[in-house]
């Protein structure tokens, strides 16, 4: 992550403010590009040195093109998505943050270039991810902290003066109130796996599978081992014909496809949970 997201971040901005031309002669800037690549090309030269062009196309391919080209493992959404999310989690603030941004927008206009920087900062986020054909809500997760300087110094420039205690105030019994009226203790984040992976401690590590990336992080937490993922139909099915006891996690659209077609063998135990499905044989 190291600043390479920034990269677009600083250019946007840069081409917006008129200064694109002077960054370019500056040599700080080239500077930063060179530590920039230098941060960032050890681990893929190590990646792909260890994989060779299994990384690339796993890497480059599938997540970077296909993510960005296709919505993959049922992660659709339109052009709110992002919208939507930043409202829903990003409560109380949201609304002011909105608010906020056209206010930096209107300091930009009078030449205050932090302003602007903010305002492209938390604009280009969620309009470069909105672009993007997989929705994840934790891609956005870069834009929260300009929705903060946001929020936050419009807040400050609006009530000056003897009305920032009383600001502050607010602040915190509107963070505490959203405690207990927010559900953050009540909803379940983990998309059903709880339910589907409880009580397969059974089975060893080399007996767990995850079919076209279905590893969702809750599956491995819950399940207390990391599965092993197959992405390939012909392999899934050649293990489906082992003898051995077995548990496999797939996406529901991925198993009603390969039902569909008959490949699921009928001594398996099914189970559903949301969109995920377990295969399990004993």
């Amino acid at each position: 992550a190291a600043a390479v997201l920034a990269l677009g971040i600083m250019g946007a901005y840069l081409i917006l403010s008129a200064r694109l031309w002077y960054a370019l002669a500056n040599p700080y800037v080239w500077g930063g590009l060179v530590l920039s690549f230098c941060i960032a090309l050890p681990w893929h030269l190590y990646e792909y040195m260890r994989y060779g062009n299994k990384f690339i196309e796993d890497y480059f391919f599938y997540n970077v093109f296909k993510r960005s080209l296709y919505a993959i493992e049922e992660h659709h959404g339109n052009g709110l998505y992002y919208f939507k999310k930043f409202i829903q989690k990003y409560r109380p603030w949201a609304i002011p943050s909105i608010f906020s941004f056209f206010y930096f927008l209107s300091q930009s206009v009078k030449k205050r270039k932090a302003y602007l920087f903010c305002a492209v900062w938390a604009a280009f986020i969620i309009v470069f991810y909105s672009l993007v054909r997989t929705k994840l809500q934790w891609y956005i997760i870069p834009m929260y902290p300009a929705a903060a300087l946001l929020t936050g110094v419009a807040l400050i420039r609006i009530l000056r003066g003897r009305y920032i205690s009383l600001l502050f105030f607010g602040i915190l019994l509107i963070a505490f109130l959203h405690i207990p009226f927010s559900g953050i203790f009540f909803t379940d984040h983990s998309c059903g796996i709880k339910e589907l992976v409880s009580g397969l401690d059974q089975y060893p590590e080399d007996l767990f599978y995850s079919y076209k990336n279905a590893d969702w992080p809750a599956m491995t937490f819950y399940a207390r081992r990391i599965p092993i993922t197959i992405e390939d139909e012909k392999v899934l099915l050649e293990i489906f014909q082992r003898p051995e006891s077995l548990v496999c996690i797939l996406f529901e659209e991925e198993y009603q496809k390969l039902c569909a077609e008959r490949k699921v063998p009928n001594n398996f135990k099914v189970r559903q949970a949301k969109k995920f499905v377990l295969l399990e044989k004993h």
